[in-house]
């Protein structure tokens, strides 16, 4: 008959099987470069089903690890584990523990790397004086550059308002404003800042 420890062993494999299964089945499918350009689902910035699995599993192999060290007394009845049973059971702790680190990662890239909301254009515009884009332009052009460098849109959107001119440049889309007698044009390349430039 199997060990309590096994059977506890074998079903932490078994949920952490099915949380990787799930993570699989919600990745949007990947789009190939001959297909029509698709906007692809965004990623939730905060995943509250994996941040939960993530946080059960580590209180599983917490309670496998408490297993492991646990004084055991050993009786006629309870025969003692050979030792590399006890090896083996403390080597997939271990494993189970590295995994966890890994989907703990994994949940904090994901945070990361969620896009923004899309601008709309019922979005809100954000008044901004002239005197925002006359001290941008009291700097140097390659200094501005540099601040605003990976911005995202919305970054833009909320610091600066909306774009008097949206155009398409040569390398990406180009936010222009107009304002006190100076343009600004923001370079955007993938939904991020990638040059400011001064007309």
């Amino acid at each position: 008959m199997a060990s309590k420890s096994t059977v506890v062993l074998a079903g932490v494999s078994l949920f952490l099987c099915g949380l990787l299964v799930g993570i699989l089945i919600a990745t949007p499918p990947f789009i190939e470069r001959d297909a029509p350009r698709e906007v692809a689902p965004a990623v939730p910035a905060t995943n509250d089903t994996l941040a939960q699995a993530v946080e059960a599993l580590t209180r599983a192999i917490s309670g496998l690890q408490l297993q492991l060290v646990a004084p055991r007394t050993v009786t006629s009845e309870t025969p003692s584990k050979p030792a590399h049973d006890v090896q083996d059971f403390a080597i997939a702790v271990s494993d189970l523990s590295r995994i966890v680190g890994e989907l703990g990662e994994l949940h904090a890239t994901l945070a990361r790397s969620s896009p923004a909301p899309r601008i709309t254009r019922d979005a809100p515009d954000v008044l901004v004086s002239d005197s925002v884009f006359a001290a941008l332009h009291a700097k140097e052009e390659s200094m501005v550059a540099r601040e605003h460098q990976f911005w995202s849109t919305n970054e833009v959107f909320e610091t600066y308002g909306r774009p008097d001119k949206i155009l398409q440049g040569s390398f990406g889309i180009e936010w222009q404003y107009e304002r006190g007698g100076q343009r600004t044009i923001f370079c955007l390349v993938d939904g991020q800042v990638a040059n400011v430039m001064f007309d």
